[in-house]
């Protein structure tokens, strides 16, 4: 008998144990659960305060913009004012002036392919007709365009051929594009009394 009740306390003792060990485990879980709860609330509510925040700047500074725009609307209509007020004055050009500027905007249109020339000149031609007639035509086009010639260098826009000749001339010409022309384009042009057009008198 004393040792079926010895067997027994001690029984009572281990469930007694388990079932506060058990407990103990359980009460520890609820708190870890009720931290973690905790936190996540804690860490939502920081979220949405920040979103919170962050809208509210935004539309300030919508706002702002908004202010900004409608002042500089209001500032343009004064400026087209004035511009509007300005172009409104009498204009004092006379008819003459006008007739004046559209003769010469006429003749830069007419004489729009005459560019600036220099040209260089083959052996076998004439080097004083050429430079006469340049001087020549020079007198009778326009001041901004002077035509030159240069045989000193490889540095000219045409070149004067009375034919097609393997000259290192002609192989510079054709290397960077300028106009390779029969000699009769300086006659052509000096009876014509301007400059005329170079395809015209390109050699092929």
């Amino acid at each position: 008998e004393n040792e079926s009740e010895n067997e027994n306390k001690n029984k009572s003792k281990k469930n007694n144990k388990k079932s506060e060990n058990e407990s103990e485990n359980e009460n520890k879980n609820k708190s870890k659960k009720n931290n973690k709860k905790s936190e996540n609330e804690s860490e939502n509510e920081s979220e949405n305060e920040s979103k919170n925040k962050n809208k509210k700047n935004e539309e300030i500074n919508q706002n702002e913009n908004k202010d900004e725009s409608e002042t500089e609307v209001e500032e343009v209509p004064t400026q087209f004012q004035s511009s509007s007020s300005s172009s409104k004055q009498p204009t004092t050009q006379s008819k003459s002036s006008i007739e004046e500027q559209s003769q010469s905007e006429s003749e830069s249109a007419s004489n729009h392919h005459i560019p600036t020339k220099i040209f260089a000149t083959m052996s076998g031609l004439d080097a004083k007709f050429i430079t006469e007639s340049i001087t020549e035509l020079n007198a009778k086009t326009s001041s901004n365009n002077r035509t030159t010639v240069n045989n000193s260098d490889l540095d000219f826009t045409h070149l004067l051929c009375p034919g097609l000749k393997t000259t290192v001339k002609l192989f510079v010409a054709l290397a960077k594009g300028a106009w390779i022309l029969n000699d009769e384009y300086i006659r052509a042009s000096r009876k014509a009394g301007k400059w005329l057009k170079e395809e015209d008198f390109e050699l092929k």
